[in-house]
C-alpha cells in the first residue's frame, strides 16, 4: 500500500489543475498538513451543497411532471426501476467514491492515471452488474413495462462508472461538481418536457436520466485527463476498492432500508403503493442530500485531523453536528406540519394518502443528518468494518419490521420500519465514536430545537387555513432570525467571523 500511495505524493499540474481554489503548485505539497481556514468547510458545503439543492430542484420539477403525467400507477413503476438499480449500483459507487476521495485527500497527485484505472475498473463491474440485473428481470413476476423500465434504468451502471466527482471532492474542489449535479439535472428535466406527455412514454424516463448523466460524466472528467497520460493505474484502483470492500458490505445493508421496502411494496401491495411512498420520499431525498453534501465537505478535514488527535477530531465532530442539527431540525419539524400540502401542492391531490407515511420518513431524514456525522468520523478513522456491522444491524432491523409491519400497516408500516433502522444506527454509530476515545456532547441540538419550537408555533397559530406557501416562507424566516437572535448560527456557517479552526 504504501509504494501506491507514494504515487499521490506527487504534484500534478499538467493534469488539468483539479486542485483546491486558491491554492498554488508550491503550496499543494503542503495541503494535507495545513490547517483549512474556518471558510473552507463552509465552502465546500456551499459549493457541492448549492449544486445539490439546485439540481434537485430542477430535478423536483420533472419529478412533480412525471407524477401528474404518469400518474400514481406509472410513478410507481419508476419508484420501483429506481429503488432496484439504485441498489444494484452500489458496488460502483459505495466504496469507490468516499474512499478514493479519502486517499486524494491524504495524497494528492498522479490524479488521471488512478482515476483512468478507476474508471476501468467501475465499467468491467458494472458489465458484470449489468448482466445480472437483466437476467433477474427476465424471471420478475411483473408486467412487460415494468420490465422495459428496469433494464433501461439499469444504463446508469455505465454513467456511474464514468463518473469522477469523487476526485474533485478528495481535493475539496466541490464547485465543478455542483455544475455536474446541475447539469445532469437540467438535461434529465429537458427531455422529459419534450418528450414525455402520458403513461405511454415512460420509457423515455429513464433513457433521458442516463442521457444527462452521460453528459455530466464528460463535463468533469474533461479536465482530469486533458494533457495527461491515460494510462490506468489498475493497481492503485484495485487498492481502493479492495480497502472499500467492509463499506460496500456495508453500503449494500443499508441499501436494504431504502430499497426493501419498496420492493416489498411493490410485491405485496403493487406500483400504487409504491407511488405514493416513493413521493414523499423523493422530498426526503433532496434533505438527505444536503446532508450528504454536508459529509462531503467535512471529509478532507476529518481524515487529516483523525491522524492528529482526538481532541482536533473531537472538536471538529462538534462543528459538524452543530451545523447538521441546524439544517435538520428545522426540516424535520416543519414538514411534519406541512407534510399534507406538500405533497397535495407538488404532485397532486390523489399523492395526500401519503402523508402520514411523510411525517414518520422526516425522522429518519433528522435521524440521518445526525448520524451520518457519525458515520464520517469512523470512515476517517478506517473503522469501515464497524460501519458494515452497524449497517448490518440496522438493515436487520428494518427488513424484519418490514416483513411484519408492511402488510399490517402499509405505508405507515414502511414508514416505522425505517424510522426505526435510522435510530438504531444513530445510537450505534454514536457509541462507535465515544469507543474511540472522542468526547460528544449532545448540547447541539438545544439552540436549533428552540428556534425550531418558536417556528412550530408560529405554524400552528397560522392554521391549515393560511397558504401553505405563506408558512413554509414565514417559518423558514422565523426560524432564521431566532437562531441568529439566541446566537445559534454554527461557527462554521460564520465566514465573517473569525476563529480559530479545530484543526488548527
Amino acid at each position: 500500500m504504501a509504494a501506491a500511495d507514494s504515487d499521490f505524493s506527487k504534484t500534478a499540474p499538467e493534469q488539468g489543475d483539479p486542485r483546491p481554489e486558491g491554492t498554488t503548485s508550491n503550496d499543494r505539497t503542503q495541503a494535507p498538513d495545513s490547517p483549512p481556514g474556518s471558510g473552507s468547510v463552509l465552502e465546500n458545503f456551499l459549493s457541492l451543497g448549492s449544486g445539490i439543492v439546485i439540481s434537485k430542484a430542477v430535478a423536483f420539477i420533472g419529478t412533480a411532471y412525471l407524477a401528474r403525467r404518469l400518474g400514481v400507477y406509472g410513478f410507481g413503476i419508476i419508484g420501483f426501476a429506481t429503488a432496484v438499480c439504485t441498489y444494484f449500483a452500489i458496488a460502483l459507487k459505495a466504496g469507490f467514491g468516499p474512499v478514493g476521495a479519502r486517499e486524494v485527500a491524504r495524497h494528492p497527485g498522479q490524479i488521471a492515471p488512478v482515476s483512468a484505472g478507476v474508471i476501468v475498473l467501475r465499467l468491467t463491474l458494472a458489465g458484470g452488474v449489468l448482466v445480472l440485473t437483466y437476467l433477474g428481470t427476465l424471471v420478475l413476476d411483473k408486467p412487460e413495462i415494468v420490465k422495459w423500465v428496469v433494464m433501461l434504468t439499469a444504463l446508469t451502471y455505465i454513467s456511474l462508472s464514468l463518473d469522477t466527482g469523487w476526485v474533485y471532492k478528495g481535493l475539496g474542489r466541490n464547485r465543478r461538481v455542483g455544475v455536474s449535479l446541475i447539469m445532469a439535472q437540467a438535461i434529465y428535466v429537458a427531455a422529459l418536457l419534450l418528450l414525455v406527455r402520458g403513461p405511454e412514454d415512460i420509457l423515455w424516463v429513464p433513457l433521458s436520466l442516463v442521457f444527462g448523466e452521460l453528459f455530466a460524466a464528460a463535463y468533469l472528467a474533461v479536465p482530469l485527463f486533458r494533457g495527461s497520460s491515460w494510462a490506468p493505474d489498475l493497481p492503485k484502483a484495485w487498492s481502493i476498492f479492495h480497502a472499500s470492500i467492509p463499506l460496500v458490505i456495508g453500503q449494500l445493508l443499508r441499501a436494504l432500508i431504502n430499497v426493501f421496502d419498496v420492493v416489498l411494496l411493490a410485491l405485496l401491495l403493487g406500483e400504487v403503493s409504491v407511488g405514493l411512498y416513493t413521493a414523499a420520499y423523493r422530498i426526503c431525498f433532496l434533505v438527505i442530500l444536503i446532508g450528504h453534501s454536508l459529509q462531503v465537505a467535512y471529509l478532507p478535514a476529518l481524515s487529516r485531523a483523525a491522524h492528529r488527535s482526538n481532541a482536533r477530531a473531537s472538536q471538529l465532530v462538534d462543528r459538524a453536528l452543530e451545523f447538521a442539527a441546524a439544517i435538520a431540525v428545522p426540516m424535520a419539524t416543519g414538514g411534519i406540519l406541512l407534510a399534507g400540502p406538500l405533497l397535495i401542492h407538488l404532485f397532486g391531490p390523489e399523492y395526500g394518502e401519503g402523508t402520514e407515511a411523510f411525517r414518520l420518513l422526516l425522522i429518519s431524514v433528522a435521524f440521518i443528518f445526525v448520524h451520518g456525522v457519525f458515520g464520517n468520523t469512523l470512515l476517517a478513522h478506517d473503522r469501515t468494518r464497524v460501519l458494515m456491522w452497524i449497517q448490518a444491524l440496522g438493515a436487520s432491523l428494518n427488513v424484519v419490521l418490514n416483513l411484519i409491519l408492511i402488510p399490517l400497516h402499509g405505508i405507515v408500516g414502511a414508514a416505522v420500519a425505517t424510522v426505526a433502522a435510522e435510530g438504531l444506527i444513530l445510537s450505534l454509530d454514536y457509541f462507535a465514536c465515544r469507543r474511540l476515545g472522542l468526547e460528544i456532547s449532545f448540547g447541539f441540538l438545544i439552540k436549533p430545537i428552540v428556534a425550531a419550537t418558536v417556528m412550530a408555533a408560529l405554524l400552528l397559530w397560522l392554521g391549515p387555513e393560511s397558504s401553505w406557501l405563506l408558512r413554509l416562507v414565514a417559518g423558514i424566516v422565523t426560524y432564521s432570525v431566532t437562531l441568529t437572535l439566541i446566537g445559534g448560527i454554527p461557527a462554521d456557517a460564520q465566514p465573517s467571523r473569525p476563529h480559530n479552526h479545530p484543526e488548527g
